[in-house]
């Protein structure tokens, strides 16, 4: 490698010149100094962004037997709580079995449906046994206080949408587009 000061040949490595003592230019600094822009021509992967997260699914909560029979509960982003509480209480069951506040169906992290009981003192049940949390299924059996008068099933509806920052997007046939333009439909 030359000097850009005195022009002297200089091994490989050095930083300085061993005759003049000026500084070399490194492996980068070179393409300047001969006077080549430092343009990147070769494409360049884009940093990762965040994790994705799974597309949301949603779920309903079915009424099988007791008070609400046939009736059915979306479950939404704040979830459903369950008890006698009308004011407090998405589902309402006024009976004595049932707590105020007596269980919570949310989704978690990871877009799962979990159940938790909310120390009631009758139990909440899923598929017959007592639990306090459990990450439910589609088909998983509900059933709450101990007489297992209000059953209820977990039922999933499908995605909610696309993943947040995706873009559903489709290509217009012809036949639906104005005549001389062109354009891409991006409702889901």
């Amino acid at each position: 490698m030359n000097c850009p000061v005195c022009g002297e040949l200089n091994e490989e490595g050095y930083r300085f010149c061993r005759t003049c003592g000026g500084r070399l230019p490194v492996a980068e600094d070179s393409a300047a100094i001969l006077g080549f822009s430092k343009e990147v021509t070769a494409p360049v992967a884009a940093p990762p962004g965040p994790p994705t997260r799974p597309s949301p699914r949603a779920y309903r909560l079915i009424a099988t037997s007791g008070l609400l029979s046939g009736r059915t509960f979306t479950i939404g982003p704040r979830g459903l709580v369950i008890g006698r509480d009308p004011a407090n209480c998405q589902v309402v069951l006024p009976d004595d079995e049932i707590s105020r506040l007596h269980a919570w169906i949310t989704a978690n992290d990871m877009g799962e449906v979990v159940l938790r009981d909310r120390h009631s003192a009758n139990g909440t049940f899923v598929n017959q046994v007592r639990v306090q949390e459990k990450v439910l299924k589609p088909g998983d059996e509900i059933s709450l206080g101990s007489a297992r008068r209000h059953l209820f099933r977990i039922e999933e509806v499908g995605t909610a949408g696309p993943p947040q920052g995706v873009v559903s997007t489709e290509v217009v046939p012809a036949s639906r587009r104005a005549a001389g333009t062109t354009s891409v439909d991006t409702t889901p």
